[in-house]
């Protein structure tokens, strides 16, 4: 389970979110708009992927995490798939925006639930140990992703990424649920599942008790404006990094250099929350 959160993690977020500087610089200098205005594309992605997570969450419950893991890796690769046929800024909007964004939260919010579901003793070392995938994939991909620039273009790098991108589909495919150890007659399983899925979608009804709960709010809102800016980061360093004169070899060492110390602190507070 950890394994597949893990290499969800390097490329759903390492890629898709915190390598997107790379592919931000690449389109603005393409169809010579405003950062601003190119912006919006990250920023509808990430809007939807995490303000759909409860969504997420739900279908999870009903269906099952692998299927909707699985079909979150099919929707992130034809958002890149779609993107290389852009004749525009705004098109990015429609099949980044939207295709990435809604299959990110189809793909991370299950898996990381899962974590928790299978880990007791060890849970922050175990949430640790799998967002760290993040971390790898943001010190990886971008050395990659900028030769890929250099050799292929915007459009063929897009359609490299999206055949990686597939491969969290083979991460789904290693998030068992916690049934599946229960011996049962193969019938009987059936069955019981049909009857899970009505029963859920009939009775399924969003806690909202938490929200009267002290605790949960401080650590809602203290999330809340962590990614307030938190990915802006990954988005602005590469053209800033252009703006005041460095070259685009630098931009990327600059990015690396913060999945590095991004991979210390998850493992170390992983293990130090614990």
């Amino acid at each position: 389970i950890m394994t597949g959160g893990f290499l969800m993690n390097m490329l759903v977020v390492g890629v898709a979110v915190k390598s997107f500087g790379l592919l931000f610089v690449e389109i603005v200098e393409k169809f010579g708009s405003s950062s601003a205005a190119t912006s919006w594309i990250t920023s509808l992605s990430q809007c939807l992927a995490l303000m759909l997570s409860p969504v997420a969450s739900t279908l999870a419950a009903i269906y099952g995490t692998r299927r909707v893991v699985f079909i979150g890796g099919l929707l992130i690769p034809a958002g890149f798939i779609l993107s290389i046929f852009a004749m525009s800024r705004e098109f990015y909007y429609f099949s980044y925006g939207l295709f990435v964004g809604i299959g990110t939260t189809l793909a991370y919010s299950p898996s990381i639930i899962l974590i928790g579901l299978y880990s007791d003793k060890r849970r922050s070392l175990a949430n640790g140990l799998t967002v760290a995938g993040s971390s790898v994939g943001n010190f990886v991909f971008p050395p990659i992703i900028h030769w890929m620039l250099q050799n292929f273009g915007l459009q063929g790098t897009l359609l490299i990424l999206a055949g990686l991108m597939l491969n969290i589909c083979v991460c789904a495919a290693l998030l068992r649920p916690l049934s599946f150890y229960t011996p049962k007659d193969k019938k009987a399983k059936n069955a019981e599942k049909a009857t899970s899925c009505i029963a859920a979608l009939r009775n399924y009804k969003f806690e909202w008790s938490l929200l009267r709960l002290p605790q949960f709010m401080v650590y809602g809102l203290s999330l809340f404006f962590c990614f307030c800016g938190y990915p802006n980061l990954f988005i602005m360093l590469p053209p800033h990094c252009k703006n005041i004169g460095l070259s685009k070899e630098q931009a990327v060492f600059s990015v690396s250099v913060i999945g590095i110390f991004d991979l210390i602190g998850r493992m170390f507070f992983g293990w130090f929350s614990d």
